[in-house]
């Protein structure tokens, strides 16, 4: 990707932020930010953390180290056959239903969330915590924890059941990757709307990770692109309706957002829970 010219003050920044840890596309995305741009980092994270981010990745490893205790083992968290079928649904998996049979999440939504803490092995997990790392902070940094965890919840659901709605089943599904989508989806849409030359390269680089992505799960086989391209929908019509909250009106309405997003989290993981006592 072609790399707009920053001016001499933000190459320094971009350059401490890279020495600091910050990949490519964060420090791209913070250097060319200023009070005046949409870019501007969230003044609660712009110190460099991205404490949502990192407990989202922290519930992923969890709850895979749950999946390897229960199941195979750490390399192959699942038993194969019926009885791994068996442990994904217990934990919280989305099962493939076909339009004869009802949806199962029509009477346990809360998979609609949990099925996205959960993954098929080592490198699944491996993948999309890397992306999740890389883009979530992306997205934290800019719009807030509180946002970012909306975006999540909300991206991650219509990835399965926006797929659901138009082919009137869902493929067994688990992985957080449908809500990576929909952060690349937000990422991507804003920064088009943005129109500077910081938001061309954020849309640029989110454009690549879709083809990068897309490609590098026709090469593996069994993945569920629909569930990709669902999350990828959903994020990119949140990307043309958020923007960083600019006032402490809109600071309150990410919190309300946010506080929803958590309350929902929280009634899934309880839910699995008694889901996986019953089933295991």
């Amino acid at each position: 990707m072609q790399v707009p010219p920053p001016a001499p003050r933000r190459r320094l920044v971009y350059w401490w932020l890279r020495l600091r840890g910050a990949s490519h596309t964060q420090a791209l995305w913070r250097a060319h930010a200023a009070p005046s741009s949409p870019y501007a980092p969230h003044a609660a994270e712009a110190d460099g953390d991205a404490p949502v981010t990192l407990a989202l990745a922290v519930a992923c490893v969890a709850a895979y180290a749950l999946q390897a205790q229960l199941g195979g083992g750490f390399l192959a968290p699942f038993p194969r056959g019926e009885e791994g079928v068996r442990l994904l649904f217990g934990l919280g998996a989305v099962l493939r239903a076909h339009p004869e049979s009802a949806w199962h999440f029509a009477q346990e939504p809360w998979r609609l969330v949990t099925y996205a803490f959960l993954h098929g092995g080592l490198m699944h997990l491996i993948f999309n915590g890397v992306a999740l790392l890389q883009i979530g902070g992306l997205i934290e940094r800019t719009f807030g924890g509180a946002r970012l965890l909306a975006v999540w919840v909300v991206t991650g659901a219509a990835a399965i059941a926006l797929p659901g709605l138009l082919r009137g089943y869902t493929d067994t599904t688990v992985g957080a990757s449908g809500a990576i989508f929909g952060l690349i989806g937000v990422a991507m849409v804003y920064g088009h709307r943005v129109g500077t030359a910081a938001g061309r390269a954020v849309r640029n680089k989110m454009v690549e990770w879709t083809v990068v992505c897309t490609l590098y799960g026709l090469m593996l086989g069994n993945v569920a692109h629909s569930a990709h391209f669902g999350g990828l929908a959903a994020g990119a019509l949140l990307g043309a309706l958020v923007r960083p909250p600019r006032s402490p009106a809109a600071e309150m309405r990410g919190a309300l957002l946010g506080g929803a997003a958590a309350l929902a989290l929280a009634w899934s993981l309880y839910e699995a829970y008694g889901a996986a006592l019953r089933a295991l």
